[in-house]
Parts: structure tokens; C-alpha cells; sequence
């Protein structure tokens, strides 16, 4: 099976990497006046979004070397610890710093590209909002997927508006696409609405939305994406070929890049508990290789299915039930490591 055109069109435009579920550090938590830590951080920013040039880095300087000052005095006068449940004054703050943390990036990077025009101090400013930011981005992307995570045990659709503008989340496009594909599926007499929020969305959310359409491949799904082809020809006369296997992962390819789809099977899982996306990671754990190359996707499957089991009890019965119809060497085969394979304690219950 060819790398489908829906993956390519995805791989296109790259993705960050999916944020650890951590806690901000000192420089974001709890402060007497955390908001002016904040509004240092803004200065800051603002500040390095205006050089364009070398010269303009030099003019910087000076300004940026005593916001750094400031900022770091700042950071060493705020309490070590922060309190639980966190204010939500305190989750504003996490918030908007989170927000600054796609904009320092993107404009690192393209200082870095120029070498920050030789100025060390506009290279530390820069390393330094994109560490205590991104401290903030963990967090948020923490209690987004909580959303994520819960919603099978009690699904309201009332909540699916505000969960599609939460937008691609990153390195989180993926399992979203997945996710809202198996929600899309579900309730074809809201995908009017749902469409229209992906239309109003920019860039990479937009595409997440469309393309979650186009994984439901149900009449009203169709409708609703050939609506939005008229003004969108990426997305017209698509080609039935594209369509991921997510319940037969066994027959994606051995390219790493087809792992994506692995997320998109764990995202249509946990917005419907289906236990076939379970067994169909099973399959593709077990799966023969042929040739001597690693299979990445192989150790990839047996690696998240392995680690969800461990977490989940609910997951790990299914899992273990199902390995024990399987022949003893697939069995076998589940039980081994592998290069990708760092679940500490979870074996398989075998017959």
C-alpha cells in the first residue's frame, strides 16, 4: 500500500513535537505578582518581533540585556511551590504564555537561521522565553487532553464546538484527526456546524477539521467536505485509496511515516472505546515482516499498546484477551522489547 495523499498532504507541513504533561516551572508558577512577570516576558517578545537586521539586533540590545535582568530578578522572587488547585487567575497567565510560545519559536527560528546577526544577548533572549513558555505550553497541552482523554466515559456533543477550536495541538494533529473522524462518524446531523467551525479556523486546524471529514467516509461527511471543495480544491475528488486503515493497522506500511496513523487509530479509540482499535494495534504489533529491515511501524504499534495496558485496566483485559486467541509465536512475538519498546512492567497474559 502506497503512502496514501491524505498522509503526504498531512507531513507537508511539519508538526511540532507533542509537549511532556508537566507542570510549568518557577518562572510560571504561582507569584504575589505573577502578572508582571508576564507583562516582562510580553516586553520581551514585542521586543525581539522588531529586529530585522543586524543593526537592528545591535539597537536591541541594550533594552533586551535589562529585560533579561529584570525578568530573571522576577523569576528568583517567586515562590518555588504553587497551589492546588491553581487559581484561575494563575491558569490565565499559563495561558497567555502559552500562546507566546508557537510565536517565539517561529521567530527564533528565523533569527537562528541568520545566526541572531551575531548578537549573543538576542540568541539568549530568545532561548529564554522559549524555555519558560514552553513550561506553559506543557501545561495547557496537559489539560486540553484531559478533555480528550474523558470524554467516552460521559459524551456530550455540547462540548465538541470548543474541542475543534482548540485547533491541531500540534503534535497532537494527528490523534485529533483521528478522534474527531470517529465523533464525525457518529453524528451526522451536526456536521453542518462542525464544518463551518472548521472553516472559520486557520491554516493546519482548518485542514485538521476537513480531513477528519474526509477519515468519517459517511454520505453526510462527503456532502459536508464537497461543500467545502468549492472553495478548497485540495480537498476535491478525493481518491478512496487515501482512506487510513485504522482498524486493520496491520496493513499500513513499514515507512516510520505511516506511524501517524497510529495516532489517529488511538484518537478514534478513545472518542469511542471501540475495542477493534485495540486488536487492530495487536495485529499490527504481531505482524510478519518481510526482509531484514527494523519495522518501525511494527514496534511503534506494540510499544503504545503495551504502555496503554500498563495504565489502563479496562485496556489491558481486552489486550489480554485478545493476545490469548492469537497463535504462539505472535504471542511471542508481542511479548519482545524491541528498539522502541520501554514499557517497564506490562507482559501479556498468555494461554
Amino acid at each position: 500500500m502506497k503512502t496514501p495523499y491524505l498522509l503526504g498532504l498531512l507531513l507537508a507541513t511539519p508538526l511540532a513535537a507533542a509537549p511532556a504533561a508537566t507542570q510549568p516551572s518557577a518562572a510560571t508558577a504561582a507569584a504575589a505578582d505573577i502578572g508582571a512577570y508576564l507583562r516582562l516576558e510580553q516586553q520581551m517578545l514585542d521586543l525581539i518581533l522588531t529586529i530585522k537586521d543586524e543593526s537592528g539586533a545591535k539597537a536591541a540590545e541594550p533594552k533586551l540585556q535589562e529585560l533579561l535582568k529584570q525578568i530573571k530578578a522576577s523569576e528568583a522572587a517567586l515562590p518555588q511551590e504553587e497551589p492546588d488547585p491553581l487559581p484561575e487567575t494563575w491558569q490565565n497567565v499559563y495561558r497567555q504564555e502559552a500562546d507566546m510560545y508557537p510565536v517565539i519559536m517561529h521567530i527564533g527560528e528565523k533569527l537562528h537561521a541568520d545566526n541572531f546577526y551575531d548578537s549573543k544577548i538576542v540568541e539568549n533572549a530568545c532561548s529564554y522565553l522559549a524555555s519558560s513558555t514552553a513550561n506553559s505550553a506543557q501545561w495547557l497541552s496537559a489539560q486540553q487532553q484531559q478533555q480528550f482523554d474523558t470524554y467516552a466515559d460521559k459524551p456530550d456533543t455540547s462540548k465538541i464546538d470548543g474541542m475543534l477550536r482548540l485547533g491541531a495541538g500540534g503534535g497532537m494533529m494527528y490523534y485529533r484527526i483521528g478522534f474527531f473522524s470517529e465523533i464525525f462518524r457518529k453524528h451526522p446531523e451536526k456536521l453542518a456546524a462542525w464544518r463551518a467551525i472548521g472553516e472559520s479556523m486557520p491554516g493546519m486546524d482548518r485542514i485538521m477539521v476537513m480531513t477528519a471529514l474526509r477519515i468519517a467516509d459517511t454520505p453526510q461527511s462527503k456532502k459536508e467536505l464537497a461543500e467545502y471543495a468549492k472553495n478548497d480544491p485540495l480537498f476535491a475528488d478525493p481518491d478512496e485509496d487515501d482512506l487510513p486503515p485504522l482498524k486493520a493497522l496491520e496493513e499500513l506500511e513499514q515507512d516510520p511515516e505511516e506511524a501517524a496513523y497510529l495516532d489517529m487509530a488511538w484518537g478514534a479509540y478513545d472518542a469511542s472505546r471501540d475495542p477493534e482499535y485495540l486488536k487492530a494495534f495487536v495485529r499490527c504489533a504481531v505482524r510478519n515482516t518481510p526482509g531484514d529491515e527494523s519495522d518501525r511501524v511494527q514496534q511503534a504499534a506494540r510499544w503504545s499498546v503495551k504502555q496503554r495496558a500498563a495504565q489502563n485496566p479496562a485496556i489491558r483485559k481486552i489486550v489480554d484477551d485478545y493476545v490469548k486467541t492469537l497463535t504462539p509465536e505472535q504471542q511471542k512475538t508481542f511479548q519482545e522489547q524491541g528498539d522502541l519498546d520501554k514499557t517497564k512492567t506490562y507482559t501479556p497474559a498468555v494461554a
